[in-house]
């Protein structure tokens, strides 16, 4: 008796089942990168946002002035599909380098939707201060949206020097039901 022989799926032709079959409403986290991130407009911008050196996904934040609030705003595009999913939480990883710890620090983590462009209605608030030296990773998740537009992510970062310095790593979206 003669066996008859199974080709495997190619590797491209899985994936694309896989995604066919699952679908958006299986993706439960997506992790960008911060070297996309914009600095947002102001009167008087006091901070430079660059890609770091080491390590070069990083995105690197200093400021030409200390003790002024700025926000670095950084587009975090939603999984394709019909239904928009549900953001549950925001996940972000950084690192302060401080000659006084404490004086720099993230402020503020704010997540807006933009679809008009003459608005961008704020989602998520949250006003606690992240301090670590780091690195480190902080989440807040204690809120449930469903943006119609393009999510931002804005950091308001304070300086307390001059020398100090901000990286940022990886940021994650959670989502739900």
């Amino acid at each position: 008796m003669k066996q008859k022989k199974i080709k495997p799926i190619g590797g491209l032709a899985l994936l694309f089942f896989l995604a066919m079959s699952v679908g958006c409403s299986a993706i439960r986290t997506m992790t960008y990168s911060p070297i996309t991130a914009t600095v947002s407009p102001t009167l008087h911008p006091t901070i430079r946002v660059e890609q770091a050196i080491s390590p070069p996904h990083a995105l690197l934040v200093t400021a030409t002035k200390p003790g002024r609030l700025e926000f670095v705003n950084v587009d975090l595009p939603l999984p394709l599909g019909t239904a928009a999913p549900k953001v549950v939480g925001v996940k972000v990883c950084y690192q302060i380098e401080a000659s006084n710890p404490g004086s720099t620090y993230i402020t503020q983590t704010r997540l807006t939707e933009m679809t008009t462009p003459n608005e961008a209605p704020i989602m998520v608030d949250d006003p606690t201060d992240q301090t670590a030296l780091g690195p480190t990773c902080y989440v807040v998740d204690n809120f449930s949206v469903s943006p119609c537009g393009s999510v931002v992510l804005g950091l308001g970062v304070v300086f307390g020097s001059t020398d100090d310095k901000i990286l940022i790593g990886g940021i994650t979206l959670m989502f739900g039901q």
